[in-house]
């Protein structure tokens, strides 16, 4: 969950065009006070658990990756690149190409 007391905007506004859609004059107040609120917590509990879910996805696919990297460079001796965590590769994708060519002389010099 986010640090903040409340629902995030987001999952306010989420919440809140749902009932636009959908409105109801005589619990207006029940929506309001009440509805919105704890939906918006929800949503945002939910959109934290996705978060923690993709990255851990996206940790076991890196980690994956660079083991299948070794064991290709180990068999035919090619210079594939190995992440060492999801930062490393996503560090490595924000790059310029002039960029990953000075790490990629970079990570063969180093171990």
């Amino acid at each position: 969950m986010s640090s903040q007391s409340g629902p995030s905007t987001e999952a306010r506004e989420k919440v809140l065009s749902f009932y636009r859609t959908y409105p109801s004059p005589d619990a207006s107040w029940y929506v309001n006070e009440v509805l919105i609120p704890q939906l918006a917590f929800y949503f945002d509990a939910f959109a934290e658990a996705a978060r923690r879910e993709e990255r851990e996805a996206l940790e076991e696919s890196v980690k994956l990756q660079s083991h299948y990297a070794e064991l290709l460079n180990q068999y035919d001796g090619g210079q594939r690149i190995s992440f060492k965590d999801a930062d490393d590769w996503k560090h490595r994708l924000a790059m310029s190409p002039e960029e990953r060519i000075k790490d990629a002389v970079f990570r063969r010099r180093t171990p």
